[in-house]
């Protein structure tokens, strides 16, 4: 069964950027909810040097209406030059639960 309804994975680089972000995004109604984690320890090279740093991760749960507005928002609201957001198919879940995603993201 496919789903009208589609995570998205988005790491910030504090606590309070990400929540801050995400209660946004919900009063906006691009997202139903987030669940914050963190703090993640991240490794990758940018601009050619290795960085580690702490980052929280966002899993944020949308419709898949709302997918390009939310690809929008985060370029814009994001503190970083280049945001991670990454969208993870979902196939199947809980009726009830999918419905209720949807419907807040509308």
């Amino acid at each position: 069964m496919s789903s009208r309804v589609t995570f998205a994975y988005c790491t910030f680089p504090s606590e309070d950027s990400a929540k801050s972000i995400c209660e946004q995004l919900v009063f906006e109604e691009t997202i139903a909810c987030a669940n914050i984690h963190g703090p993640v320890h991240s490794l990758y090279k940018w601009q050619g040097q290795l960085q580690k740093s702490a980052e929280w991760v966002a899993i944020l749960k949308t419709s898949e209406l709302k997918r390009a507005t939310l690809m929008e928002r985060i370029r814009a609201i994001h503190p970083y030059d280049n945001p991670c957001l990454v969208f993870l198919a979902i196939e199947d879940g809980l009726p009830q639960f999918l419905n209720w995603v949807y419907t807040q993201s509308l």
